[in-house]
């Protein structure tokens, strides 16, 4: 196995467990102890990982921006019909909502590409969402500070809230980690899944996108049911899993398929 194979490894490992012995490395790889420090010191020097007595562990930063590229990089085609779809529900003057997540990302790149006659004002948590809305002028950006959460670059918590509380919006564009037909959307960390509630209730109307990897689970907190959203936009979704949610009034648009379905009633 040569160098480069055996940073990677490592870094796989790393990733996986945290922290790890010079002497577990050497099981793993099967090299000799000193090529495995030689393998440490160099993967030091470039700020990946930092070494330890005996040992090593990966550095936080990194292991958290190889998650979010990751998540960056899965169902890149769904999620980006997705946000297409989303942003046909967008009308001229609209006051948004967007909270954080890779879909909602996408999002914002589709509007910032976007020219608009008239001012549209996007408020939003997500520092990176907020970065690309920026790139248009005709956009009006208002971003939701507070306590940065380091995976998702995204405010959260008690002063963000606080902020929420003064802001009223005509859609609120959400993502979420979990969907289930009967339970509703959830989220699994408290203070995103506190500040999603918080933007769908201050709402006039509620889009809820994610790709279909989510369907059928339930992350640690729920946001709402069912009966708070009028819009849901997956990629994909089971006949029984439609009609049950049907059954809460929610349209469901599936761009992958080009088929859009609605109810009585349109959204404005």
């Amino acid at each position: 196995m040569n160098a480069e194979k055996r940073h990677n490894a490592i870094q796989q490992l790393l990733k996986k467990h945290i922290s790890l012995s010079v002497p577990d490395l050497q099981a793993h790889l099967g090299v000799s102890i000193a090529t495995i420090r030689r393998d440490l010191i160099a993967l030091e020097k470039a700020d990946i990982i930092r070494r330890t007595h005996g040992g090593a562990v990966i550095r936080k930063r990194r292991l958290l921006e190889e998650t979010y590229r990751e998540r960056e990089t899965k169902l890149v085609r769904e999620k980006q019909l997705i946000a297409e779809k989303a942003v046909e529900f967008i009308r001229e003057g609209d006051r948004i909502f967007l909270n954080d997540g890779t879909t909602n990302n996408r999002i914002a790149a589709l509007l910032a590409r976007k020219d608009f006659p008239h001012r549209l004002i996007i408020m939003t948590n997500s520092i990176r969402a907020a970065d690309i809305l920026l790139s248009n002028r005709r956009l009006e950006v208002l971003f939701i500070g507070g306590l940065i959460n380091e995976f998702s670059y995204a405010c959260a918590g008690p002063i963000t809230e606080l902020v929420l509380d003064h802001l009223k919006a005509d859609k609120a564009i959400v993502g979420a980690d979990g969907f289930d037909p009967r339970d509703g959307i959830s989220i699994e960390r408290m203070p995103e899944a506190s500040v999603t509630r918080k933007m769908i209730s201050l709402a006039d109307q509620t889009i809820v996108v994610g790709d279909s990897s989510k369907m059928n689970s339930r992350a640690f907190m729920r946001v709402s049911t069912w009966r708070d959203v009028d819009v849901f936009i997956t990629d994909h979704i089971d006949p029984e899993d439609r009609k049950i949610i049907e059954g809460f009034n929610v349209h469901i648009s599936e761009p992958v398929q080009g088929h859009l379905i609605k109810k009585t009633g349109e959204l404005t």
